[in-house]
């Protein structure tokens, strides 16, 4: 059994970094066998563009946020690796519990082309 830190929300410790938030959606979609609930582009105070996406697989109802950074925007703004910035930036790299309840899993860094990604899942039995 995974062991969980607990914590405000998710988020909490990076919003005093967020300098602008925006919507990417207007309500929640369906694309393909998910559910897209939120999208949102955050603009850090140096600039960088964080886009957090909740998403639901609908077969098993597990829930997911995904975190993600352009590469090569990554590359032409920081000197650091993606994992050290993002722990910088006050994101958690490890299992949490909310203050709601929600228990969510830390995944690591998730191999994608054009992004540095990573994502938390909550099981719909949690």
């Amino acid at each position: 059994m995974s062991e969980f830190k607990e914590v405000d929300t998710l988020f909490a410790l990076v919003e005093p970094f967020v300098k602008d938030s925006r919507s990417l959606i207007k309500r929640p979609c369906r694309d393909e066998d998910v559910i897209i609930e939120a999208q949102i582009l955050d603009t850090l105070d140096d600039g960088m563009e964080i886009e957090l996406c909740l998403w639901t697989d609908c077969e098993s109802h597990a829930s997911f946020w995904d975190v993600s950074i352009d590469k090569i925007l990554f590359q032409e703004k920081t000197a650091t690796d993606f994992l050290n910035y993002l722990k910088e930036k006050g994101l958690h790299l490890e299992n949490v519990q909310d203050i709601f309840g929600g228990r969510w899993h830390y995944c690591g860094l998730i191999d994608m082309e054009k992004v540095y990604r990573i994502q938390y899942y909550q099981d719909s039995n949690d």
